[in-house]
């Protein structure tokens, strides 16, 4: 079992980012006055990240079949035979109950709610959604806001609605940010015969969505700042990371190309983590409107 496919069976890519989104809102809580725990921030990452390796093996169980189809996926690892089916379930069952345990016993119930909360939506995403309607990625895309709000909890016990706020930033910004994927790789999709917003609609519609999908984001980005009081750096720098993104949105709305599409998903990539870091350096101390 080669280093290679442990990190595509579980998706180490998918995990940097999530595992990044939960620690951070781990951080913000603190900067907004509570206590920070470094046992805590500790067993929250390794509760998080068992979950989202688990999610990520389940993903590729569940959907070897189609993975055999495309070409951006044809080289993982269960697809290649390089490691074992039943290897990918039990594991990936065991990380998830693993991760959702030790947030219960050691950190809370809310975290451990999230947790958990998040591999439902996923699995129903995976399963159940993304063969089925192109609603997958507005539907499946709750599952990220999870490790926001259980990154929250894990330092407060509590929800609020900045915490909502940085969990709704998460999802308005999944939905361009994969879109522009699908777009690029619709070939692929269609080969795998999966109702991608992409592969149902031409070109010009899908890329419309796109970029009507992406306007939320500086509307949430705003909300954050208001409602916890953010400084007008914060506001400033967020405004001119969402015009660049609308930008690039509307750029390939007026030139709908791959070659857009995937600018569009290289500058998103970065997007959130950017986000999050601007919000926790933000020299005003957040103190909630609301």
């Amino acid at each position: 079992m080669k280093i290679k496919d442990i990190l595509l069976l579980y998706k180490f890519r998918v995990w940097t980012l999530l595992i990044f989104t939960g620690i951070f809102s781990y951080l913000i809580a603190t900067k907004a006055g509570y206590e920070f725990k470094l046992d805590i921030l500790i067993i929250l990452f390794i509760a998080g990240s068992l979950a989202i390796w688990g999610n990520g093996a389940l993903n590729n169980y569940f959907e070897v079949e189609t993975d055999k189809l495309m070409l951006r996926t044809s080289k993982r690892p269960l697809v290649t035979n390089s490691i074992n089916k039943n290897f990918a379930l039990y594991s990936g069952i065991t990380f998830i109950i693993t991760g959702t345990i030790l947030a219960l016993v050691f950190i809370n119930l809310l975290t451990a709610f999230f947790i958990i909360l998040a591999s439902i939506i996923y699995y129903i995403y995976t399963v159940f959604l993304k063969k089925r309607t192109s609603l997958n990625v507005i539907i499946g895309g709750f599952a990220g806001n999870c490790t926001a709000w259980g990154g929250w909890a894990a330092a407060t016990g509590s929800f609020n609605l900045f915490a909502f706020l940085l969990g709704m930033l998460i999802y308005f910004w999944t939905n361009p940010h994969f879109w522009a994927l699908a777009f690029k790789y619709r070939e692929d999709y269609k080969r795998a015969n999966l109702p991608m917003l992409t592969v149902i609609m031409d070109e010009k519609k899908s890329s419309r969505i796109i970029a009507i999908s992406s306007l939320p984001l500086p509307l949430i980005t705003a909300l954050l700042g208001f409602v916890g009081n953010l400084s007008m750096y914060f506001l400033i720098f967020s405004f001119i990371m969402n015009l660049i993104f609308i930008f690039l949105a509307i750029w390939l709305y007026l030139n709908p190309t791959e070659k857009n599409s995937w600018i569009l998903f290289k500058f998103s990539s970065p997007f959130l983590a950017i986000i999050y870091i601007a919000i926790y350096l933000d020299p005003s101390k957040i103190e909630f409107k609301f």
